[in-house]
């Protein structure tokens, strides 16, 4: 599942969950000589960034159940800005010995989430951030197991492989497998974007509250992925309880 944190400060030693957390590194080199890989984390989550964090191994793989995973600390609000990077690969598309092919967009991917404690709109983040990021942004669904059929990914090679096909991609033209022209990201998710092409460089991407409204459907759904009803609490330093539903 890909997070975020809603709120300051919140340490990842906090997530119930007892799986691995990782963090994807957009210009490490990797096994294949390509650019782009997962790396472990830990300490506080930063704010908009992204974590992949599995499931408690206590979990079934063939049957849904639910991981409430409460946030704690002073919610997140104003602008928050995150920097972004891509790698020096600006050439033509080609194959991999393990049949994977590469694009020149292979080392721009970055793993971004949502900072607040309410749902964003898509269509305004990706109006807002258009001069640096392609136009598209890519949620993990991970409606399937991982399957020896599928061709390892660009980064590492593996005995059994995740279906890429579990990336759900939201663009302008609203193409997330919905008729609604608009999508909402709930609070705590996170979500792969990539960086336009060129030479080796970085940015930054920014999160307003403009991105916010209260009409908007939070993660209380199917809207979350993959949990089916997380719960997120906010509690500031103060004697104020705050709860989001």
């Amino acid at each position: 599942v890909y997070w975020s944190s809603p709120v300051k400060n919140f340490n990842l030693s906090s997530h119930p969950s007892n799986g691995l957390k990782y963090l994807w590194n957009t210009t490490v080199i990797n096994s294949n000589g390509t650019q782009g890989n997962w790396q472990p984390a830990s300490g506080i989550m930063n704010a908009a960034k992204g974590y992949i964090i599995s499931g408690p191994s206590s979990f079934n793989n063939s049957a849904n159940q639910n991981l409430e995973v409460p946030f704690f600390g002073e919610p997140q609000n104003g602008d928050v800005n995150i920097s972004i990077s891509r790698g020096n690969y600006t050439g033509s598309n080609y194959f991999l010995p393990n049949g994977v092919q590469v694009t020149n967009l292979e080392d721009n991917w970055n793993l971004v989430g949502n900072p607040y404690p309410s749902s964003i709109s898509c269509r305004d983040f990706l109006t807002n951030n258009s001069s640096v990021l392609t136009g598209a942004l890519y949620i993990w669904t991970h409606s399937s197991l991982p399957s020896p059929l599928i061709n390892s990914p660009f980064y590492q090679n593996f005995s059994y492989n995740y279906n890429p096909f579990d990336y759900i991609p939201y663009n302008l033209t609203g193409n997330l497998a919905s008729t609604n022209p608009d999508y909402f990201i709930g609070a705590g998710q996170g979500f792969f974007v990539t960086m336009v092409d060129g030479t080796a460089n970085s940015s930054s991407i920014t999160f307003t509250n403009n991105l916010r409204n209260k009409t908007y459907t939070n993660a209380t759904g199917t809207d979350f992925f993959r949990l089916a009803n997380p719960t997120i609490s906010s509690e500031t330093s103060e004697l104020n309880r705050i709860w989001i539903d």
